[in-house]
């Protein structure tokens, strides 16, 4: 499973961080979507939907979406990434 949005791509497995709300947080990914709505849909409503474990929250399970918390994905594997905010931020 894998997804791309705005030219990062991101695998089932990656190790990744998302700087969202003040606040980074970095695990492993178990389900990556790519959100893009079909034309004429509210297009504010795209982004990243990136599920992870062993992340450094309390419990260790992070659900991020992007149209909700904002922010992007940093950093993939550990190679700095930029350019996937959405339009709206």
């Amino acid at each position: 499973m894998r997804a791309t949005y705005k030219g990062v791509t991101v695998h089932k497995g990656d190790r990744v961080t998302v700087e969202a709300q003040g606040r980074k947080v970095t695990g492993t990914v178990v389900h990556v979507e790519a959100y893009t709505p079909p034309q004429g849909v509210n297009a504010n409503d795209d982004g990243w939907l990136i599920e992870m474990v062993d992340a450094n929250v309390l419990g260790g399970h992070s659900y991020w979406k992007q149209y909700l918390d904002g922010g992007q994905v940093i950093e993939v594997n550990g190679e700095s990434v930029t350019n996937n905010k959405r339009r709206d931020q």
